[in-house]
């Protein structure tokens, strides 16, 4: 019984990596609870009518609520992304890392955002990466976008 006492102790003393990603700071994807989903609606209902600032304000209002919600950080890659912002890459990253599948076009976005900024060798890590996971295929605009990102990025 002393046995059990102390591997309990111990085991909730030392923090765990379970939960967390590869990074450490990123938990898993989660379900968000009803305050999140309704700032998260809130924050759709609000891009839906371009009003950025405060589609920001909710969806981070929803990651706060609910920090491994994929949903939500997709959607502020989408408005960051839209602003012309560089929280753009760091974002869609976090998203990338929750939800690899949920969003194929992401990898292309970020690959694309890497490649703007001169990151050719980290843009064409991502299309590697995205290769890697064989997502099924892109609509053909996005495929095409994907195309000429990959060449640009071959090129540079």
């Amino acid at each position: 019984m002393k046995w059990l006492s102390v591997a309990l102790t111990v085991s909730l003393w030392i923090p765990s990596s379970q939960g967390q990603s590869q990074s450490g700071q990123m938990p898993l994807p989660q379900e968000p609870g009803r305050a999140a989903r309704k700032a998260y609606n809130a924050a759709l209902e609000a891009y839906r009518f371009h009003a950025a600032d405060l589609a920001l304000e909710q969806v981070n209002r929803a990651i706060d609520k609910t920090p491994g919600f994929v949903d939500a950080w997709f959607l502020k890659a989408q408005i960051l992304r839209d602003q012309g912002s560089p929280a753009f890459g760091e974002t869609m990253e976090r998203a990338l890392d929750l939800g690899p599948n949920r969003f194929p076009a992401g990898w292309v976005h970020l690959a694309q955002f890497e490649w703007e900024r001169g990151a050719y060798a980290s843009g064409l890590d991502v299309l590697r990466e995205f290769d890697e996971l064989g997502l099924g295929p892109l609509d053909a605009g996005m495929a095409q976008t994907e195309s000429w990102v990959r060449a640009g990025l071959e090129f540079s």
